[in-house]
């Protein structure tokens, strides 16, 4: 089967925007959570997000025809165009006209805020008085079709929505087309943009950190843990076959070698449930447990969650001397739902071509129910061949993603 690789990354988040500046937050430990701007926090006690500041897709994508784009779609639209230029591929005016380019989008939560919004507009004025430009952003294959639509990309197009498992089992989709041969190459990731009804859905609920009035903080895998706080991200790889990327001479970050994806229900047993999607990832790739370097898990400072990732995790590499360490990028992005999986996917092909692994800050107080290595507060150093990446949601969806150095390595 086809051998498919990673040569672009294309990241529009808190902790930066395109890849350099990703990697320097990430490498430094930097934090991009800050107080809400946006819109007014819902309660008096969570405030912080990992909110993009002053965001505006002009640099990026100019101002012609996005008028009406919601936030999520200006997000996915400046990832796509950072990924086509990391990956070198050309461009010219108009856009790039590729229909061998697809995309494939995790996207869930993204467009709550535009159908609310629309909604609303319609008990107020009635549907008659509708701005019907508003509609298109109320469907969740928006922001798919939008980059589309931008950048020319006209090749298979889709949108998959499991929540914040999204991203992971969007690459793994769009690998799996490539080595069918149904596109010469495809954007993979996923994005939300931060929005009140979001945001408030999740304060009401009790799951972001300081609704309880405790500190608010993420600090994933510590006992203070108290809950996550949200972020939002854009974050999209370029994938392609191995043939095609070295005949135009691209970099390679990584290989796409295993995937892996299940429901892990409430009741039963949700650590082997888990497992069986690891080991799934694994097995496809032909890889053991004793060949992962690190892992790049799906921690986001939630009490149960974090327990539940850390049990799993220890349940998959039992026996070995030496467990691979856990890193949890979200402890500095905060939790971006559709996009977190892409995050996570991208710094672990930085680690792959940097050997360094991204730490998880806040790291103050082991958390003894957890008891994994989850690289405290500074990057390690290390040599990284292999990168297991971990996502679940809260639904229950479960993916995993085995991303391996380039054969060119």
């Amino acid at each position: 089967m086809e051998r498919i690789v990673v040569t672009g990354l294309g990241v529009v988040s808190a902790l930066g925007a395109g890849r350099e500046a990703f990697w320097r937050s990430l490498a430094g430990g930097a934090s991009g959570l800050r107080p809400l701007s946006l819109f007014d926090p819902p309660n008096g006690r969570s405030r912080l997000a990992g909110e993009i500041a002053e965001f505006s897709p002009a640099p990026f994508i100019g101002t012609k025809g996005v008028r009406h784009h919601d936030r999520t779609a200006l997000l996915l639209a400046c990832a796509a165009k950072l990924a086509l230029e990391d990956a070198g591929i050309p461009r010219t005016e108009p856009p790039v006209r590729d229909d061998q380019i697809g995309i494939a989008v995790g996207s869930t939560y993204g467009s709550i805020g535009s159908i609310a919004a629309f909604d609303t507009e319609a008990l107020r004025e009635g549907p008659s008085y509708v701005n019907p430009m508003e509609f298109p952003n109320t469907v969740l294959n928006a922001p798919a079709s939008r980059v589309s639509i931008l950048l020319g990309v006209t090749g298979p197009n889709a949108t998959i929505s499991t929540g914040e498992a999204s991203a992971l089992d969007a690459i793994g989709y769009a690998a799996d087309f490539l080595r069918l041969g149904r596109a010469g190459a495809m954007l993979a990731g996923g994005v939300f943009g931060l929005s009140e009804d979001v945001y408030r859905g999740f304060a009401e609920t009790g799951a972001l950190s300081g609704t309880r009035g405790d500190e608010e903080l993420c600090a994933p895998f510590d006992r203070r843990r108290n809950g996550l706080v949200l972020g939002e991200a854009g974050c999209l790889l370029f994938l392609e076959p191995l043939a095609r990327a070295r005949a135009r001479g691209a970099r390679i970050y990584g290989e796409v070698t295993g995937y892996g994806n299940g429901f892990r229900p409430r009741t039963g047993d949700p650590v082997a449930s888990g497992r069986r999607v690891l080991d799934a990832a694994l097995a496809r790739a032909g890889r053991t447990a004793g060949d992962v370097s690190c892992v790049f898990g799906g921690a986001s400072s939630s009490p149960a969650g974090d327990r539940l990732e850390a049990q799993t995790v220890r349940a998959t590499f039992a026996g070995l001397a030496a467990p691979p360490p856990v890193s949890a990028v979200k402890s500095m992005s905060g939790e971006c739902l559709d996009a977190s999986g892409a995050l996570q996917a991208a710094a672990a092909l930085l680690a792959l071509h940097e050997h360094v692994v991204a730490p998880t800050i806040n790291h103050q107080v082991a958390d003894d129910e957890c008891g994994v290595d989850c690289v405290p507060n500074a990057a390690r150093r290390m040599e990284v061949r292999e990168v297991l990446v971990t996502a679940s949601s809260y639904a229950g969806h479960c993916s995993a993603l085995l991303l391996s150095a380039g054969p060119d390595a």
